[in-house]
């Protein structure tokens, strides 16, 4: 549909609630993550599991509500890579969590407050959407401090393989299960960039 005749039609604006309730689980998922990293004592381990399985609970209801609405705020395959590029962040924060067992003494608090942190904003950005027109330089700020917070992280695992390189020799198989686990959290922050991309792009194509 043009632009121009998507702006003269009403919206459908019971996208934009379950976009917030979208992004509020994946706020809730990082969190579960941080507590599982700092303290597995300090976190319930079905707790991930049960919000991630929520999160897929309204991916699917954007889905079919996709598949019912005749005019939607964006469009269908924005939306559609937007959600499920959130969903795979939460089932990659699973991951992480299930790995954790393997290599306990590896430190990641720095790693997991790096993904609360990005789950925030991007929850704030989430909230722009619906407005999005209004907010594009708050969508773009939200945009910008992700890519930060990627840029930190990157040195953050730098820094840390140098430490597994360093010590790991007498540990060849710890090393290694620590490693993985090292780069399955880092491809967790990466995956907030990518979603954050997708919502950068989502608005330059309808602003």
């Amino acid at each position: 549909m043009p632009h121009w005749l998507r702006k003269l039609m009403p919206q459908e604006e019971k996208f934009f609630p379950l976009f917030d309730e979208h992004a509020q689980k994946v706020e809730q998922a990082a969190a579960c993550l941080h507590a599982a990293l700092g303290d597995r004592g300090a976190s319930d381990p079905g707790e991930l599991d049960r919000v991630v399985a929520q999160g897929s609970d309204v991916a699917r209801r954007i889905q079919d509500r996709l598949r019912s609405a005749f005019v939607t705020p964006f469009d269908r395959s924005d939306i559609k890579e937007m959600t499920s590029s959130m969903q795979v962040l939460m089932e990659d924060m699973r991951s992480v969590a299930r790995l954790r067992a393997s290599a306990p003494r590896m430190p990641l608090d720095g790693l997991s407050r790096l993904m609360t942190e990005c789950a925030g904003e991007l929850k704030r950005g989430v909230a722009c959407l619906a407005e999005f027109d209004k907010r594009v330089d708050e969508l773009r700020r939200m945009r910008e401090a992700i890519s930060a917070l990627h840029e930190r992280m990157l040195a953050q695992r730098d820094e840390a393989m140098v430490e597994l390189l360093s010590h790991g020799a007498g540990d060849p198989l710890g090393a290694l299960a620590a490693s993985r686990l090292l780069e399955r959290a880092s491809r967790v922050v990466e995956r907030f960039d990518e979603v954050a991309d997708h919502i950068d792009d989502l608005v330059l194509d309808h602003v």
